[in-house]
């Protein structure tokens, strides 16, 4: 009979498969979060996973799921069973969550999030999940006029059960560096604009603390200068921290400038200690350089005629060194967050940040773009725009490394 099957699984795997292994590759192969893998383990009673399949469908799951690992049987309506193949291969494998539907409009009317279901709706954010409806739901639409099927991350398995990479990430599981569309640079000065405005005190207040505390620092003479530079991957992580907390529902406070110093401390000043030498290599490297072909054009002109090529070669200087301190930027951009919220090392930290930014040079242009004409405009009224673009530049840097780390942009 059509659509009078269903896959149940047992809630026990074969013997010798890894629990931990099974986890992982399940929540991979199904894209759900390792976590709801574990809860399906720990139900301790057979669960039905898909019901209304034809024979054919049902025979499908079953052979995928014996692989896994997993004691499946296949229930025709009428109360018969059909005991899964015992010749069927085991493996390490994950598990899957039952389906559940699409979250209903909430009780008193008003909206829920599409992803996760919740009625923590403010505006065109989910603060519960962190998804933007709005992209969510473009998604959906854009994979549906393709002809792909949309799963909902808490669904089992449709007809292709193939092994797939997970793109669209539940909390904590970073997937990227992804390339994203050109035009996510502009999204990004949003997700900015998004984070400031939820307590714009906060942040204003947190970034004069910062300056403060900053200038306070390298005024020290010798050593304050390499404090100051070693501190501030721990600082900036702070902001990202503060911004990270605001996508999951808390908010922003002057507190979390200090968060850093409690999330890889030792971490986070080895990228500082990295991006210093980096930077005293290549300023270092040009002012030899430089002080060298002063020397040179000193002494032409002892002759009587000053060197023509002079002005030519300092600005070739000039620009080298930007050059030069480009891939170091590119490197630097990300990582205190990728340090502070994933637990990167710092050298895999920069180099999976400067892959990001090379993977993504099309958004960036746009963002630097767009960043320098609201910089023009901040900067009209006496400068007090100021006090609205920086920290609103600084949230810029998390939506990004959101949009790009974990393909689905939470901003």
């Amino acid at each position: 009979m059509e659509g009078s099957y269903k896959v149940v699984f047992d809630g026990k795997l074969r013997e010798g498969v890894d629990r931990e292994q099974f986890v992982r590759a399940f929540a991979q192969m199904f894209k759900v979060s390792e976590e709801q893998a574990r809860k399906l383990l720990s139900v301790g009673r057979p669960v039905a996973l898909k019901d209304n399949l034809d024979q054919a469908t049902a025979e499908k799951y079953r052979a995928v799921m014996n692989k896994l690992g997993m004691e499946v049987r296949l229930e025709q309506k009428g109360g018969l069973s059909l005991v899964a193949d015992d010749s069927a291969a085991a493996a390490p494998a994950p598990e899957q969550a039952p389906q559940q539907p699409l979250p209903p409009a909430a009780a008193d009317g008003g909206p829920r999030c599409p992803k996760c279901g919740s009625d923590r709706v403010q505006g065109d954010d989910c603060l519960a999940c962190g998804v933007i409806i709005s992209r969510y739901r473009a998604k959906q639409g854009q994979a549906a006029a393709e002809g792909v099927e949309q799963q909902n991350p808490y669904a089992a398995p449709q007809s292709d059960v193939s092994p797939v990479r997970v793109y669209d990430a539940e909390e904590g599981e970073l997937t990227g560096p992804h390339a994203v569309p050109a035009g996510d640079g502009w999204q990004w000065i949003v997700g900015g604009w998004r984070h400031l405005q939820r307590n714009p005190f906060a942040w204003i207040g947190a970034l004069f603390v910062c300056y403060a505390l900053l200038a306070a620092i390298n005024f020290v003479p010798l050593v304050g200068p390499i404090v100051g530079s070693l501190l501030g991957p721990v600082i900036f992580a702070g902001f990202m921290l503060g911004a990270d907390e605001q996508r999951t529902g808390g908010d922003f406070r002057i507190g979390h400038l200090f968060a850093g110093f409690s999330a890889n401390p030792g971490k986070l000043v080895q990228v500082g200690l990295l991006y210093g030498l980096g930077m005293f290599v290549i300023v270092g490297g040009a002012g030899v350089i430089a002080a060298l072909a002063g020397m040179g054009g000193m002494l032409h002109a002892h002759g009587g005629h000053p060197d023509p090529r002079m002005s030519g070669r300092m600005v070739s200087l000039m620009l080298g060194a930007m050059v030069l301190t480009l891939p170091l930027l590119m490197a630097y951009w990300f990582a205190p967050a990728l340090v502070a919220l994933d637990d990167r090392g710092p050298l895999e930290a920069m180099k999976l940040s400067f892959s990001a930014c090379l993977k993504n040079i099309l958004p960036f242009l746009l963002y630097v773009f767009i960043a320098l004409g609201l910089a023009v405009i901040a900067a009209i009224p006496l400068g007090l725009g100021m006090l609205i673009f920086m920290p609103m530049m600084i949230a810029t840097i998390y939506a990004a490394y959101r949009d790009i780390f974990y393909q689905t942009a939470s901003i």
